[in-house]
């Protein structure tokens, strides 16, 4: 399995980031520190990669940690993944998976299996173990 290399850098704010090289593409998403090392704790050794939808609209995913299990967009791990809601860039960049990027629209979210905003609900329960 192809490892997603990292490089971590300040942002103008001052607040630590991490660049992800996706798997897929040759492109970086970037996070804040923080953000990255709650995913992390929740997909430890799962490959991040790039997706589109119709539009074309880039979306980074995490491959779940099991066989068969669904990828998950980091961005909703981020920001949670609340029912009827989806998760907008502000910056329209789908690259920049910053917490202060990222916000909830009404409207979304009519996918059957995500009942309840399980994704989220298992990063928060990670985090609070630690």
């Amino acid at each position: 399995m192809k490892r997603n290399e990292l490089t971590f850098t300040t942002d103008p704010d001052g607040r630590r980031i991490v660049g992800v090289l996706l798997t897929n593409r040759p492109v970086t998403a970037w996070l804040y520190l923080e953000d990255f090392t709650r995913v992390l704790k929740a997909y430890p050794h799962s490959p991040w990669s790039l997706t589109t939808n119709e539009q074309g609209r880039p979306y980074v995913r995490v491959r779940g940690t099991g066989k068969g299990s669904p990828s998950v967009y980091v961005a909703r791990l981020i920001a949670g993944a609340y029912d009827r809601t989806s998760v907008q860039f502000r910056d329209g960049d789908g690259l920049n998976l910053r917490r202060t990027n990222l916000n909830h629209v009404p409207g979304g979210g009519g996918c059957p299996k995500r009942i309840g905003g399980r994704a989220a609900l298992r990063i928060s329960t990670e985090a609070a173990r630690v």
